[in-house]
């Protein structure tokens, strides 16, 4: 929830065009009970969507690298793509501001760079992802990635579209592995867990009241 002024700070806006995109029913702000004005992330995103996701300040917007592996062992993987992302930018004329790494599987999207990415996203400071190839987000869920991003002003750049030499099937192996196995574990562990159950129901004897027969006599 943001003031007056943290709002006006948020979007790069003069409060008097504030209360100009109100009056004009772009955005109608919640009130205190006190009448101050307050407003939220999804006003935030009608202000950028009315001025069609541009940069209304004219302040420059972040340029990030996403680079991951899925193992400590490539490491040296990891150092590869962030140089090769740098030096893709440096011949774009762009100025990388943030580097994002995660040593995690593409299936877990509970990485820790991964929310922090989604979070500067979210925020609109972000004009560029650059990522090595679509893997590093995620094969199954770029596209989803890519809708997400545009929705807040924020443009992908994938600078190797390769996507079947060795070294990704390899990878991509590796994680389909490691998520099979990890769906088997949980279901063979929930499998366990009924046997043991359905065991010790089976094996505990039934406790038998006898109160009622022992009147009646």
């Amino acid at each position: 929830m943001y003031s007056m002024k943290e709002f006006c700070k948020k979007v790069g806006l003069h409060r008097t065009t504030v209360l100009k995109l109100e009056k004009m029913g772009i955005i109608e702000p919640l009130r205190t009970p006190g009448g101050e004005r307050r407003f939220t992330d999804e006003h935030v995103r009608q202000v950028y969507a009315y001025y069609g996701n541009k940069n209304i300040a004219k302040k420059e917007k972040r340029v990030v690298i996403y680079a991951r592996v899925s193992t400590q062992h490539q490491k040296d993987f990891l150092k590869n793509q962030i140089e090769t992302c740098k030096q893709f930018a440096l011949t774009r004329g762009m100025t990388v501001t943030d580097v994002i790494t995660d040593v995690a599987s593409s299936f877990n999207f509970n990485r820790k760079g991964l929310k922090q990415l989604l979070d500067l996203v979210f925020s609109y400071e972000v004009s560029h992802v650059i990522i090595f190839d679509i893997d590093r987000l995620s094969r199954i869920a770029y596209n989803l990635f890519e809708s997400i991003f545009k929705r807040y002003g924020t443009e992908i750049i994938v600078v190797d579209r390769t996507l079947d030499t060795p070294d990704k099937i390899d990878e991509i192996t590796q994680e389909l592995v490691s998520f099979i196995h990890y769906i088997t574990s949980k279901i063979y562990g929930k499998r366990r867990y009924k046997s043991k159950l359905q065991e010790f129901v089976e094996t505990q004897p039934v406790e038998m009241n006898h109160d009622k027969e022992d009147t009646n006599n």
